[in-house]
């Protein structure tokens, strides 16, 4: 960890044949000036054997992170990994939108069939995990299993879908998130979100920053964008945030969907431990709305404010 293994690291990669397990020196620490970036590679493991890759790049370009999985990959596992961003402020109710949050634990561009499992991602000034098309090619990803992984003092989004197909994220815990825990926010019409799981994730503590709305789940992006087929299930959040969140709600299932065109929307099953004043979910012009089975502590107000939707289903 004493000197910047990058370089070295990606040099050695690139020469290991797909269909290969890269088996990281357990319990090792690697200083990193820029992530591991990947490139039409296929069937490869990453086994981190509980190794660090410490960031230590500037946070401005989507390098810094720890992972970028580039344009045409497939069948990528990161596993067993502690991926830690250099950001000294995450978890401090403390968000900088200054060019910085490029930094994620890992980003998805254009990739598919891609597998996150195990690892710790802290203090990133970015997303725990990004997912978006390729800029490049086009290539929106597909298929992305994001589970049982612990995101820690994470400066913007436990986990963020720009524009992505089939993915499920399940059995994570999120602790300190500086935004939003779980975020669906198409960046124009041309992206799209679809077909996702978010299923029996934890979560202590969120929407820190006193400088943005901070939600348990978000689907807030450019209008008309296809976002469809969302599922919230299962979830607990133990706590929500710090008393310096800008909030409209101290409820621990803070949630907003607001997007024009956003298609069957499902949250049931979700279940906070804290009070707080209501509406606590704010859904606003979804057709397919199921709202059922949510535990949530009111001190006021009603749990749900519906507004311009149609085939709602609310009990």
């Amino acid at each position: 960890g004493g000197t910047d293994a990058s370089a070295p690291l990606n040099a050695y990669i690139r020469t290991v044949p797909d269909g290969s397990t890269i088996a990281f020196k357990a319990g090792g620490i690697y200083l990193m000036d820029h992530g591991i970036e990947l490139t039409n590679r296929h069937h490869l493991v990453f086994d981190g054997n509980g190794a660090t890759l410490r960031a230590h790049g500037s946070g401005a370009q989507p390098g810094d992170s720890p992972f970028v999985l580039r344009d045409y990959d497939s069948y990528i596992t990161i596993k067993g990994f502690t991926l830690q961003g250099n950001n000294p402020d995450a978890g401090a109710a403390i968000f900088h939108d200054d060019g910085r949050q490029f930094q994620m634990g890992v980003m998805v561009l254009g990739s598919t069939h891609i597998e996150i499992a195990q690892n710790t991602i802290r203090n990133t000034w970015g997303d725990g995990v990004l997912v978006d098309a390729s800029a490049k090619v086009g290539q929106r990803p597909d298929t992305i299993w994001i589970h049982n992984n612990r995101f820690e003092w994470i400066g913007r989004n436990g986990l963020g879908l720009v524009s992505a197909l089939n993915v499920t994220a399940e059995r994570n815990s999120y602790l300190q998130i500086g935004v939003h825990v779980l975020d669906v926010e198409p960046d124009d019409a041309a992206d799209g979100v679809i077909n996702v799981i978010f299923r029996n994730n934890t979560v202590n503590g969120y929407g820190l920053t006193p400088r943005w709305m901070g939600w348990l789940f978000s689907a807030q992006g450019a209008d008309w964008a296809t976002v469809r087929g969302i599922t919230v299930t299962g979830n607990l959040v133990i706590t929500r945030g710090s008393h310096n969140a800008k909030t409209v709600t101290d409820a621990g299932l803070g949630s907003a969907v607001r997007a024009a065109g956003v298609q069957d929307i499902v949250f049931t099953n979700n279940r906070s431990l804290g009070a707080g004043a209501g509406p606590v979910l704010y859904f606003a012009g979804v057709t397919g709305l199921t709202i059922s089975g949510n535990h949530q502590p009111i001190s006021s107000g009603t749990l749900a404010s519906i507004l311009n939707c149609t085939s709602v289903t609310y009990h």
